[in-house]
């Protein structure tokens, strides 16, 4: 009996060991795996038989039957749980390489990295041929300093700006003016420059217009038209810029900085149409054409123009375009005030202007050959190349005496002997328009003579008037209105001034190539 007891106890033992190996490899698969495999061999080791010690916890009076169970559950068959270890193989455990692939932090990173670059390519922009431009003069290129002045000289309403887009109107014309295509040539981000009187600290460092409609050298010019910022007082707000810019964060109060800064800058200056327009042929309202013949005349404007030159210099110019002043006898305004007595006539003015912002502009009705009249022309504008007796000739003549002596004082000043290290090109707007007449068809012009709006012979005796209808095809048209140019003649002698190589438009050299040095 104590022989089967024994191998009872032996049964129920193995069958204790195999449960609880069991249990443990269904807890711990891995653990399971590495003990159970080698647990056949172990029975026969002499410190296994102590395991009977445990089947005395089970009671043997109610274990009689085990016996028939040990028949039924062999242990030689239990053994077969190495086959779970085979059953679940190591080759289960590639999770650990599924984790790895579903982790992948290395690949956001790439796909991040490469996207700023090629954005900062793309919005890498060519830099300027300038870094800035300043715009000092009349209502040619006036932006719209005028509009919160109690003026006549206002271009804030339509059909003012009726091509325009990019901001309110202010411009005396119907699109963009010659500045702002020059500032488009040169690069500037953005182009169009901001009157000074709407401009913020921000916008000082690249470039502000500080043209003011009406205004001329001469103090008193334009006075007729109400307020209105003549030369000195574009120069003097010019001061007060430069001086708010050394205050903002690119200078930092660093006076060298700013003096370098403006040296590279184009400083564009257009006066001298309302000198004449608005002042010395206006005897009823001025004395100047008692006082002074036209070449005394001429002489005092440009006296008083080099000092506003000189001044300039002294605030860190360096880079001046100066432009010329066009045939203003012959533009819409003084074509409609001209009749055949007065054309005849060989004595004094012969047309005295006023009543309007007349900065002039450069066009020549039919001088030269090909010049050619629309046939909308009026009576008054020959189409025959000889030019004489088409315009008022008497305004053109005392403006050439001007611009001959503007010519030689910006050749007197490239000597350097005055305001060294300065460069000065001068525009003769004169032979631009001279060239553009003869081939205007080449341009696409068919009117020559008449404004695209206004009111009475040749669209010049008025300007256009508030919501009043223009021409549909302004392309077609040199003149917007009575006294200035479309916004298409405005591109033509933009880019004559910036990319001829013919001194008779810009002497000695281009916009572009001044902007180079």
């Amino acid at each position: 009996m104590d022989y089967v007891y024994g191998r009872l106890a032996l049964v129920v033992a193995t069958l204790a060991m195999a449960c609880v190996a069991q249990t443990t490899a269904a807890a711990a698969p891995t653990a399971t795996r590495a003990a159970t495999a080698p647990k056949p061999k172990r029975p026969p080791t002499p410190t296994r038989p102590q395991t009977p010690t445990r089947a005395a916890t089970v009671p043997t009076p109610t274990r009689p039957q085990t016996p028939t169970r040990a028949a039924t559950v062999p242990t030689p068959t239990r053994p077969l749980t190495p086959t779970r270890a085979a059953t679940v193989p190591t080759p289960t455990r590639p999770p650990t390489t599924t984790r790895a692939a579903t982790v992948p932090t290395p690949s956001p990173t790439p796909t991040r990295v490469p996207t700023p670059t090629p954005t900062r390519t793309a919005d890498a922009t060519p830099q300027p041929s300038a870094p800035c431009m300043y715009v000092f003069g009349d209502s040619l290129v006036d932006s719209g300093n005028n509009n919160n002045i109690l003026s006549l000289a206002r271009a804030n309403y339509r059909p003012y700006g009726i091509d325009f887009h990019e901001g309110p109107p202010g411009r005396f014309t119907n699109g963009r003016t010659m500045v702002d295509f020059l500032g488009e040539m040169l690069g500037l981000r953005p182009p169009l420059l901001p009157p000074y009187a709407a401009a913020s600290r921000a916008d000082l460092a690249r470039g502000v217009n500080f043209a003011s409609g009406a205004s001329g050298i001469r103090p008193e010019t334009g006075n007729n038209l109400g307020a209105h910022y003549p030369l000195a007082e574009q120069v003097d707000h010019f001061r007060t810029a430069a001086s708010d810019m050394g205050r903002t964060p690119a200078f930092r109060g660093n006076g060298t900085k700013l003096t370098e800064h403006l040296a590279r800058c184009i400083f564009f200056v257009g006066m001298g149409s309302n000198d004449y327009l608005n002042n010395y042929f206006m005897p009823d309202y001025y004395g100047t054409a008692e006082d002074y013949d036209p070449a005394a005349y001429a002489a005092l404007l440009l006296q008083d123009y080099s000092r506003h030159l000189a001044d300039l210099y002294g605030l860190g110019a360096r880079k001046f375009v100066v432009a010329g002043v066009g045939q203003i006898g012959c533009i819409p305004y003084e074509l409609a005030r001209m009749d055949d007595d007065e054309q005849n006539s060989s004595g004094g003015p012969t047309t005295p202007s006023g009543g309007g912002d007349g900065d002039g502009v450069v066009i020549s009705i039919g001088a030269g050959s090909g010049g050619g009249q629309s046939p909308s022309s009026s009576s008054n504008a020959s189409s025959s190349g000889g030019g004489a007796g088409v315009c008022n000739e008497k305004i053109n003549s005392a403006v050439a005496i001007y611009n001959k002596g503007l010519l030689s004082m910006v050749k007197r000043l490239n000597r350097g002997q005055q305001l060294r290290g300065a460069r000065f090109v001068f525009l003769d707007t004169v032979q631009t328009g001279r060239d553009l007449a003869a081939n205007a068809a080449a341009h696409g012009f068919t009117v020559l003579d008449r404004g695209c709006c206004g009111v009475g012979r040749n669209n010049g005796q008025i300007t256009c008037l508030p919501m009043q209808r223009p021409c549909d095809d302004r392309s077609k048209y040199v003149f917007w209105d009575a006294f200035h140019p479309t916004e298409a003649a405005n591109r033509i002698y933009a880019a004559r001034a910036f990319n001829s190589t013919s001194t008779s438009d810009a002497y000695p050299m281009s916009v572009s190539q001044l902007a180079a040095l």
